[in-house]
């Protein structure tokens, strides 16, 4: 288990120098944040999966390593894409920086 400054704490299986298995991680106080199984260092399926690159993120479900079920993208730039995941594709209201906000989808299958 790996404990954060923040009180957060993190574990997950490892096959090789690559997470592989269940990874859960809790707050301070216990609660679950993330709860996923990992396939080769990538979040694969789960309710509550993490999928992070380039300050950009995904929280959300998951299945067959795509996204699915409800779920938010944040983009680095402060946007976020908060809807319904089929598959790698989303849709639902975006968000932006600013505040304003529209209906969109988006494809990352």
């Amino acid at each position: 288990m790996l404990t954060q400054a923040d009180g957060t704490s993190t574990t997950v299986g490892y096959k090789g120098c690559k997470k592989n298995g269940r990874g859960i991680t809790k707050s301070k106080t216990g609660e679950t944040l993330f709860d996923c199984t990992f396939k080769k260092d990538l979040p694969f399926v789960g309710d509550k999966c993490l999928s992070s690159w380039s300050n950009s993120r995904y929280e959300g479900g998951m299945a067959n390593g795509k996204y699915e079920g409800k779920g938010t993208f944040y983009w680095n730039t402060g946007m976020k894409l908060e809807g319904d995941w089929v598959g790698g594709k989303g849709k639902g209201l975006v968000t932006k920086a600013d505040g304003t906000s529209y209906e969109s989808s988006i494809d990352f299958s």
